[in-house]
C-alpha cells in the first residue's frame, strides 16, 4: 500500500512542479491541464502557481461575500474564485480575485471566466505568498481594465484599503475600517466584526 501512495505522491509533485518553456497566450491558458489542489493566475505570460488557500482563508472569503450580500441589491451578486481576463493574447494576464460583485445576469452563462467590464468590484484577500501581487500589481492591473473599486484585506497587518478609481483611470486609496466604496451606485462597507477578526489568530493567515 505504501509504495502505491508514494507512486501517486511522486506523480502529483511532478505534475505541480512541471513549468511551461515559453509564455503562455490565452489560448494556451485555456487549455491548461490544472491540478485540484492549485491555486492557478497567469501574469505576463508567466504561470504563477500556489497552493489553495487554507481554511482559515476561505473562512474570510466567505465573510467576504456574505457581507456584501447583504447589502446588495439583487441585480448585483458576489462570486467567489471567478477567473477575470486582465489581458488576453500572447503572454496574457488572467486573474482570479477572491470576490467579485457582478450584475446577476452573468449567473445565466456558463463561462468560467467573467469579463473585466462586469466587474464592479475585486476583492483580494492578502495571503503570505500573494503580499506584491495583491498590494501592487493587482491595483494596477484591476484599475487598468477600469474595475471601478478594488478592496484589500490584509488580515496580518489588519489593514483594508479601499480603491475607487478615478477620472485619470488610476486609484484613489484608503485605509481604514470601515473600508467604504460604491458598487454599482451602492455604498458598501466591510469592518473587522463583519470578518470574525477577534475569533481567530490572523497571524497564521495563509
Amino acid at each position: 500500500m505504501s509504495s502505491k501512495i508514494g507512486k501517486r505522491r511522486r506523480v502529483a509533485m511532478s505534475s505541480a512542479l512541471w513549468a511551461p518553456d515559453h509564455l503562455l497566450s490565452s489560448d494556451d491558458w485555456n487549455a491548461l491541464d490544472r491540478e485540484p489542489y492549485l491555486h492557478y493566475e497567469l501574469s505576463d505570460g508567466v504561470l504563477v502557481m500556489t497552493p489553495r488557500p487554507a481554511p482559515r482563508h476561505q473562512y474570510v472569503v466567505k465573510r467576504v461575500a456574505d457581507a456584501l450580500e447583504d447589502q446588495l441589491p439583487s441585480a448585483l451578486v458576489p462570486l467567489i474564485d471567478v477567473e477575470v481576463p486582465i489581458r488576453r493574447g500572447p503572454a496574457a494576464t488572467h486573474r482570479a480575485p477572491d470576490v467579485v460583485v457582478v450584475p446577476r445576469a452573468v449567473l445565466e452563462r456558463e463561462s468560467s471566466s467573467v469579463d473585466p467590464a462586469e466587474v464592479l468590484l475585486a476583492v483580494e484577500v492578502v495571503s503570505p505568498g500573494s503580499v506584491s501581487t495583491d498590494r501592487i500589481l493587482k491595483v494596477q492591473e484591476y484599475a487598468s481594465v477600469g474595475i471601478p473599486a478594488y478592496l484589500i484585506i490584509d488580515m496580518a497587518r489588519h489593514e483594508l484599503i479601499a480603491h475607487e478609481l478615478t477620472g485619470s483611470g488610476t486609484y484613489a486609496a484608503t485605509t481604514g475600517a470601515p473600508a467604504a466604496v460604491t458598487v454599482g451606485g451602492h455604498a458598501v462597507q466591510l469592518d473587522w466584526n463583519q470578518l470574525d477578526w477577534n475569533q481567530l489568530d490572523w497571524n497564521r493567515l495563509d
